[in-house]
């Protein structure tokens, strides 16, 4: 019987590198806010120049992202539906209801989510340790977005909206692990988001988005969806998909929420938003589940 993958540093750097990025895309999206496109259009227009730019590019993936659609049709399109589209949808939605901070709170409630998925659909067991670090990164987001200063009670809404986007922010690596058994990563990304591309065609918000984008095109703004997109989200996909190859969906749970840390620094720097005491234990707490789920150096064991 082999043993499973071994995590790889690699790996999780790229992890790691994702959330980064995940973690700029605030800044970006506020401006084009300011600019007048409402979130449901910048959320559109984020995967659909991101499927467009996979379909000039990237035909070996796309070759492979059939094979996909042939062998797993079920799972592609959950991939696709959930992870993609539901996430930016339900967390957009959440943001309009709640807030940022609270909408950001329920979204990190995705390492919980991970543990529960990884098990029902990959049948990966969690273990104790990875039981603890989750709720130990969940407990950082909680301080960080400074949830325990807030005042007033979540509305029923935006309270099922920002847990449904944690939810499908978890199932993104949770599904992608289970595709990646058939194709590549960068397959796997190809086919969820040429998918969720063509499920936003259906949606009116995205032709209501492109109108938008025709009417008042600018450097700025083709600079800001640039960004979005190719940096914030396509790259951003690249490095954490493939980081999946021996990363387990869980463990990727656990080290993305580095995003939110990137996120509040970024704030301090561009608009001076300073940090309290307790966010900052907060950015302690996720930084040190993140590093505790970096694989551990072991001696080499041959497989049976």
């Amino acid at each position: 019987m082999s043993s499973p993958t071994p995590i790889r540093w690699p790996d999780i750097a790229q992890v790691m590198a994702a959330a980064a990025l995940w973690g700029g895309l605030g800044p970006m999206a506020r401006a084009l806010y300011a600019g007048g496109f409402t979130a449901g259009e910048v959320a559109a227009l984020r995967i659909g120049i991101c499927a467009l730019i996979l379909i000039a590019a990237a035909r070996l993936w796309l070759g492979a992202a059939r094979v996909i659609w042939r062998r797993e049709p079920g799972w592609a399109i959950a991939h696709a539906a959930l992870g993609v589209v539901a996430y930016n949808l339900c967390f957009f939605a959440a943001i309009h209801e709640i807030g940022v901070a609270r909408a950001v709170t329920l979204l990190y409630s995705a390492p919980i989510w991970a543990l529960v998925f990884s098990y029902l659909v990959l049948g990966e067991r969690p273990t104790t340790r990875q039981i603890v670090l989750a709720l130990v990164a969940l407990a950082g987001v909680l301080l960080v977005v400074g949830v325990f200063d807030a005042a007033g009670a979540l509305s029923p809404l935006g309270a099922l909206l920002g847990l449904a986007a944690g939810a499908a922010y978890a199932l993104y690596p949770v599904l992608g692990r289970r595709l990646m058994r058939r194709a590549s990563p960068g397959a796997v990304m190809a086919s969820s988001f040429v998918l969720a591309a063509v499920m936003l065609v259906f949606w009116p918000t995205s032709w209501h988005a492109v109108a938008r984008l025709v009417a008042s095109a600018s450097w700025s703004t083709i600079g800001l969806l640039a960004g979005i997109s190719v940096i914030g989200t396509l790259l951003a996909y690249v490095l954490f998909t493939r980081g999946l190859t021996s990363v387990p969906a869980a463990t990727a749970g656990v080290v993305a929420t580095v995003e939110p840390v990137v996120g509040i620094l970024l704030a301090a720097v561009l608009f001076d938003e300073r940090l309290a005491i307790d966010q900052w234990v907060g950015v302690a707490l996720i930084l040190i589940a993140s590093a505790a789920s970096t694989p551990r150096r072991r001696r080499a064991t041959c497989a049976t």
